[in-house]
Parts: C-alpha cells; sequence; structure tokens
C-alpha cells in the first residue's frame, strides 16, 4: 500500500488564487514546497517502497537523535507527560538504534550516506532535484533527468549514489 504524499492537518480550504510573494509562487509552481523525499516520489526519482524506507530512515534517526528541525516545545508539558511504555522498553530502543546504526553502516559502505541523509533526514534539496523541478511533469522523470545531468559530473554522480543507496534501504527493509 503507497504511503500517502499528505501529511499534517488538511488544509481548510484552497485558496483560488495563490496568494504567496512572487519567490513562494514559483517555488511552489516548480513543486519545491513539498520535502524533498516527496518530491522524489512525485517524480518518479524513487518507488514507493523506497520512499518508505526514507521516511522510515528519518523516524529511526528522531528516536536515535531527536528531531532534526526546530520545533517549540512547552518544558512543563514535556516535564510533567508520562512516557510511553514504548520509550522504557530498553530492548526495544536497544534495538532500533542497532537497526539505525545497521542502516547508516550499510550507506557509509556504498558511499551514499551523505546525499541520503541530506534529503532524507535534513530535508536539503540537493542540485539533481532542481534540475528535476525544471524539468516537464511525466510519470518517470529518470530518463529527462540522465540526459539533463552532465554523465561524470558530480551531480550526476550524487544523483546515481543517492539512487542506490534509496535502494539499498528498501532491500534492506524488505520493502
Amino acid at each position: 500500500m503507497p504511503h500517502s504524499l499528505r501529511r499534517g492537518r488538511p488544509p481548510l480550504h484552497k485558496p483560488e488564487k495563490d496568494l504567496g510573494t512572487p519567490e513562494l509562487q514559483a517555488r511552489r509552481q516548480r513543486g519545491l514546497t513539498l520535502e524533498p523525499l516527496d518530491f522524489c516520489l512525485k517524480h518518479g526519482i524513487i518507488s514507493h517502497d523506497e520512499h518508505w524506507a526514507g521516511l522510515h530512515l528519518r523516524w529511526l534517526y528522531t528516536l536515535r537523535f531527536g528531531a532534526p528541525t526546530v520545533r517549540g516545545v512547552e518544558f512543563d508539558k514535556l516535564a510533567a507527560a508520562a512516557r510511553s511504555h514504548v520509550e522504557h522498553d530498553d530492548h526495544w530502543k536497544a534495538a532500533r538504534e542497532w537497526e539505525y546504526n545497521a542502516a547508516v553502516d550499510a550507506l557509509a559502505g556504498c558511499g551514499a550516506k551523505r546525499i541520503v541523509l541530506d534529503v532524507c533526514v535534513f530535508h536539503r534539496f540537493p542540485y539533481f532535484l532542481e534540475v528535476a523541478a525544471t524539468l516537464p511533469r511525466a510519470k518517470d522523470a529518470l530518463p529527462a533527468l540522465r540526459a539533463a545531468l552532465r554523465k561524470g559530473s558530480a551531480d550526476f554522480q550524487e544523483w546515481e549514489k543517492f539512487r542506490e543507496g534509496m535502494k539499498l534501504l528498501a532491500k534492506q527493509w524488505d520493502r
């Protein structure tokens, strides 16, 4: 079953006219307001299984290190809140940390650790996704993206490493 791209609270209504700044309107038209992982799925750069693997890697990272993005926290409520049984289960937590470390070691082994963590965890758009945003919309953007990136260039190699790393994660988690 494919994972939904729609996370968070649904919008109450969709305005007919985009009221954002011209820069934000241009980013929305190119699809750059999506998370990089969702953008890759939408443009056919990764499969649904690879998308799930990227989200799972982000979840494991969050369990291990906490959320990588800025967020507001009410410390009074945080200190008073009762933690769930799962967070107190040392065996479960050790298994998740082992799973995260195994995934990161596998990514490091194939040289894809940095690019996969950048896209999946830290929400960074590498150059090859900027190029993909300028291409015409197609279900499978891979041939057009391959043609747009110069073979042998650093951007092409980064794209190949990202694809290799995402396939490795999906295979590691039997997806």
